[in-house]
């Protein structure tokens, strides 16, 4: 099983490029950014505790995202279906994402995109397949299932080891850059983006308004957002080649030092 989730977890690095060569119009940052994707030590965590669900969850995510960005309405329904009956929390993600877009898209252009069409087909699917009866004690379950623990202590700290410096750095260059090349039309075509790399840190932080679940699970959907506009930040910097070069052996110490911190369950799932 460990086998079949590392591949999954291999995977995402084909939704990441394109969806980066997609919003930044350059394959060498898609590329580079699908190489950070082996760097984060986020899935490698996961691997080690059983986290298989999540980390499908968190490649049909990625999957859908693209085929939202590019209004496919069946291969929506059919991702929306099979992520819904892969991992709830990874569903319950995409909702909380994709729902207030289509919803600030028909706000702002008065268009119904087709792939809101087959979000709605492939969850009604999903609910007539499972949820129909599960749906209830899952909320439930959610709702109840508060932590005993002060999550002040932990939230920032797993978000310093499992996304990274490096990573919520260049991440945090990709907005800014974006923003200081385009003006307020950074977000035209990158508003599925921009929400996808918010809700998270909100959901991780929800505690401190007094919401009472565990923030540190929301924390391993952060990394792939932010090798996003990881992406989009090396696609504004692609002339310097020295940024570049330095973006390459920075997340190539980080791989190095990944595998080393995961050694032995490496080893393990690959015996």
């Amino acid at each position: 099983m460990k086998v079949l989730a590392a591949t999954f977890g291999s995977l995402q690095v084909f939704p990441v490029y394109f969806i980066v060569k997609r919003a930044s119009r350059s394959g060498t940052a898609a590329l580079l950014a699908s190489f950070s994707v082996l760097t984060v030590r986020s899935d490698y965590q996961m691997l080690s505790w059983g986290g298989y669900a999540n980390i499908a969850g968190l490649l049909i995510v990625s999957v859908l995202v693209y085929f939202v960005m590019t209004d496919r309405p069946v291969l929506s329904a059919i991702f929306s279906a099979a992520l819904a009956l892969t991992h709830h929390l990874s569903f319950l993600l995409a909702l909380a994402v994709l729902v207030p877009y289509f919803v600030m898209l028909f706000w702002e252009k008065k268009i119904i995109p087709k792939a809101f069409v087959g979000l709605i087909a492939g969850s009604a699917l999903a609910y007539a397949a499972f949820y129909w009866f599960a749906l209830v004690p899952i909320l439930e379950f959610y709702s109840k299932f508060a932590p005993v623990y002060d999550q002040s202590l932990y939230v920032t700290p797993y978000i310093l080891e499992q996304v990274g410096p490096l990573l919520l750095l260049f991440g945090a260059l990709g907005f800014i850059l974006s923003f200081v090349h385009d003006g307020r039309r950074f977000a035209e075509g990158k508003e599925v983006l921009i929400i996808w790399a918010i809700v998270p840190v909100l959901s991780a932080f929800a505690y401190l308004s007094g919401v009472q679940w565990h923030g540190v699970r929301w924390i391993h959907f952060m990394p792939q957002q932010f090798i996003v506009w990881s992406g989009i930040a090396l696609s504004h910097l692609r002339e310097r080649k020295f940024l570049v070069v330095l973006f390459i052996f920075l997340f190539g110490i980080q791989l190095i030092g990944t595998i080393q911190g995961y050694y032995n369950d490496i080893l393990e799932y690959v015996r």
